[in-house]
């Protein structure tokens, strides 16, 4: 709701009261935990991403390669800075984001997201 790229346990509160099926501060809390791999209090894109997926088809390397070329948008086979400040559309503090988001997925510490990290990332999860 605030342009920030994670959400919150307000904006999830709200978003369920907003479908109809309003939730408790508790159950909130419970769900963000539940998919919250780095503790920060807030579910961010990855963690989105990986809790949506079906986890029989989110470790096939094909489906995994299909959504990496998704966030490679310019197919050099390395996810930037550049691809998901674009892709995500960020705007407020996109680029620090995206910096955060990509070094979480660094599992392989060369600076870059290939496919290996991405791959990775989605079959461990974050890599701290």
């Amino acid at each position: 709701k605030d342009g920030d790229g994670l959400i919150s346990a307000e904006e999830l509160k709200s978003c369920f009261a907003q479908a109809g099926n309003p939730k408790n501060s508790t159950d909130v809390h419970k769900l963000i935990a539940a998919v919250d791999t780095n503790q920060s209090g807030c579910i961010d894109y990855s963690e989105y991403v990986a809790a949506s997926m079906d986890r029989e088809s989110s470790l096939d390397r094909a489906t995994c390669r299909r959504a990496f070329h998704v966030f490679d948008l310019d197919g050099n086979g390395i996810i930037s800075v550049q691809d998901l400040t674009k892709l995500l559309a960020w705007k407020k503090h996109g680029i620090m984001r995206a910096q955060e988001l990509l070094a979480s997925m660094d599992h392989n510490g060369d600076g870059g997201v290939d496919f290996a990290d991405f791959f990775d990332f989605l079959k461990y999860g974050d890599k701290h």
